[in-house]
């Protein structure tokens, strides 16, 4: 894999993603030079005197605390331990990797003052595939990711535990192995790693990267739907997207247009309507693109964003609230909403290929109707699986918390938002999945897959690679499952 450069500034969603699977990592000089500058100008301020929330005082409600010179190392120390308390199952090892890469993003805009020896030593965690062990459940989004990240940090003072070669392990055994020193922690070192929305922004990466990749799944299915039923190709015209200049819709509609431009099937269409999920596909499809959209630019803004606080600037210290969620919560929760639309979309196209009255076939697509049951459970399974995907669109950032003795009145709940949006894109995967295995059966009993154009023949033909023709009765859950692997991995 390439090497990925980490400047504060050109790192996007595709590079974050890239990171998180297993592409090597660099530091800018540029990237350095803003770090040691933004500590040096730290240790100056403490030198003068100067209050700094979270270096010389407590957090949260202790914000009024004094912390002296001799007690902040131990004082991060804590901070880390007391904080690294997420519990549940735990988060992917791309996700905590894309989390760790973000750390370092958001530290090389030289507003963090963090030391330029736990830089380091992240920096190394990364090269070095050392992993901590991140457990999914405990952030608000409010002042950041703090359980998670703080987890994702304990293995720089050597405690708590990591993956490493393919294991679990003691972070302190992998750190000895790799001859990397635990770190001393700087005066701001550990509210530097803790504070920010890096652990929900790598998660919801991951999930907008394959609701794109979802989204081009459904829009195949979609054109083999035109093509099976010989739909007309006038709703695609681009007078309607002109007269209503949505972005997503002429988006949708053009790509349609290309996959369906030599299908004599539909151009020669006599019907002069059909049914919604057809003739509305590029509005609704269009909506969907726009969510996603909206979604992508949240993540790709925050991934060089600065998310911690304080910030160190100029020689000022800016107590503010750059950890909070809420902008990426909201776009989440938005994509989320989508998805729904994705799923149902196909499971109107599933219903469809089932009704004999559409097809023309045998109901379900039976190869000997009553004596076979054909693919009649795929409609059921892809209602189970919409019915959850419905559940996970109920927006987390709808919902408020209190905290810290009313010092954190407002959380986002952006992480819980991410983690429901991948798991919506999941299942949606698994319904896209079934509805292309009734769509390439469909035009194998109907005699149409030889006439199909010929990029719908390609993805014809990449199906049937995994889901050779059903020949009678059988379980295809394992064939669903290695489409919609397929599809999540684009």
């Amino acid at each position: 894999m390439e090497t990925i450069k980490i400047d504060g500034k050109s790192l996007n969603i595709e590079g974050l993603c890239a990171i998180g699977e297993g592409a090597d990592v660099e530091m800018t000089p540029e990237a350095w030079q803003q770090i040691v500058s933004s500590h040096t100008r730290l240790l100056s301020l403490i030198e003068s005197g100067a209050q700094i929330y979270g270096v010389t005082t407590g957090v949260g409600r202790f914000v009024s605390v004094k912390v002296s010179r001799s007690e902040m190392e131990s004082f991060q120390l804590n901070l880390l331990r007391s904080h690294a308390v997420a519990v549940g199952e735990p988060l992917s090892k791309e996700t905590v990797r894309a989390a760790m890469a973000l750390r370092l993003n958001c530290f090389a805009k030289g507003a963090s003052a963090v030391s330029p020896n736990a830089v380091k030593a992240l920096l190394s965690l990364l090269k070095k595939n050392i992993t901590p062990v991140v457990r999914s459940r405990g952030s608000l989004g409010a002042s950041g990711d703090l359980a998670l990240l703080a987890q994702m940090a304990l293995p720089l003072v050597g405690e708590g535990t990591v993956y490493y070669k393919e294991k679990e392990v003691l972070a302190e055994e992998a750190l000895r192995k790799e001859h990397i020193a635990p770190v001393c922690l700087g005066p701001k070192d550990a509210l530097s790693f803790i504070n920010g929305t890096s652990m929900l922004t790598a998660e919801g990466a991951f999930a907008v990267m394959e609701m794109s990749r979802l989204f081009d799944a459904v829009i195949n299915a979609t054109a083999f739907m035109f093509f099976f039923c010989g739909s007309p190709l006038t709703p695609l015209n681009e007078i309607f997207a002109n007269l209503r200049p949505h972005k997503g819709h002429k988006e949708v509609a053009e790509r349609l247009r290309k996959s369906l431009d030599k299908a004599q099937r539909c151009k020669s269409s006599h019907k002069i309507q059909d049914a919604y999920s057809l003739r509305c596909a590029p509005q609704i499809l269009g909506a969907v693109f726009d969510a996603l959209s909206c979604a992508r630019e949240s993540i790709n803004t925050e991934i060089s964003s600065v998310s911690d606080n304080p910030l160190v600037v100029n020689d000022t210290v800016l107590s503010g609230g750059n950890f909070h969620g809420e902008p990426l919560a909201l776009a989440l929760d938005y994509a989320a909403i989508a998805v729904v639309q994705l799923a149902s979309l196909c499971e109107r196209h599933i219903a469809r290929l089932m009704n004999p009255d559409v097809t023309g076939l045998n109901p379900f697509l039976a190869k000997k109707p009553g004596v076979e049951s054909g693919l009649m459970l795929a409609h059921y399974v892809a209602n189970s699986l919409l019915n959850e995907i419905r559940l996970l669109a109920i927006p987390a950032s709808i919902d408020r918390a209190v905290v810290s003795l009313e010092q954190e009145d407002n959380a986002s709940f952006g992480m819980m938002s991410a983690l429901k949006l991948r798991r919506s894109v999941s299942l949606g995967a698994k319904i896209s999945a079934l509805a292309l295995l009734c769509l390439v059966e469909a035009l194998d009993m109907a005699s149409l897959s030889s006439s199909l154009p010929q990029a719908l023949f390609e993805e014809y033909r990449k199906i049937r690679s995994v889901a050779p023709p059903l020949k009678t009765d059988c379980s295809f859950s394992d064939t669903v499952e290695t489409i919609a692997s397929r599809i999540i991995k684009g």
